[in-house]
């Protein structure tokens, strides 16, 4: 997805759900992510979390409503270089994201949704390599620190939202499952060390998180 469709989308939607508004106000979404290629690992070094905070919008009839945010997702990736060494490394993916989403029973109880998030940003890479340490593992000595820029990209992600209404009708907060195809690697890929090989790792990832609207 070129980064300038996302733009426009947010602007078309925001025109079209404006004059027809209910209420809009403060959003804040928290997510935990786990790449969709070590989905059965054990290792918790393996994930991520997730933050965005931005306005959000809903039409009167509460079935239409969307989000644009700054969001912040910081994705923790774990190699072992070999019996002696191993990298903790970091891709952070930071920029900006448009999420219209549609509620099937804005009537009801527990409120059943499907959004999709349009994300566009910039990738930095983190890696330092430690040294295998007798005992705690946090002990472990650095023995190498590095960082790295690797560019502009855009991803998207398609969720399953349960909200909870609040008296006016609309949702209030609520949980989200979904898939986003940001590529989990883009930053550590980007990494150059005398210890290890260039890495070539590459995954989308799955995420559960929840969120809260304030008016």
């Amino acid at each position: 997805m070129k980064p300038a469709l996302l733009f426009i989308a947010v602007f078309i939607l925001s025109c079209a759900l404006t004059a027809d508004a209910q209420t809009s106000g403060f959003t804040m979404r928290l997510r935990g992510m786990q790449p969709r290629a070590d989905l059965f690992k054990q290792d918790v070094d393996d994930g991520g979390v997730g933050l965005n905070a931005g306005y959000y919008r809903v039409a009167k009839d509460n079935h239409f409503s969307y989000d644009v945010t700054v969001f912040a997702d910081k994705m923790s990736y774990r190699y072992y270089v070999d019996d002696y060494d191993y990298l903790n490394g970091t891709t952070l993916f930071s920029g900006l994201a448009a999420t219209p989403s549609y509620c099937f029973n804005p009537r009801g109880n527990v409120h059943i949704s499907v959004g999709l998030s349009l994300k566009a940003g910039f990738n930095w890479g983190f890696g330092v390599v430690h040294e295998y340490a007798q005992g705690d593992a946090d002990s472990d000595p650095r023995v190498e620190s590095k960082s790295a820029s690797a560019g502009f990209t855009s991803a998207f992600a398609p969720m399953v939202i349960i909200g909870i209404p609040s008296d006016g009708g609309e949702t209030s907060a609520g949980l989200e499952l979904g898939y986003d195809t940001s590529d989990y690697g883009t930053g550590v890929n980007k990494l150059r060390s005398k210890y290890y090989p260039p890495l070539n790792y590459h995954s989308g990832y799955l995420f559960v998180g929840v969120y809260v609207r304030f008016q």
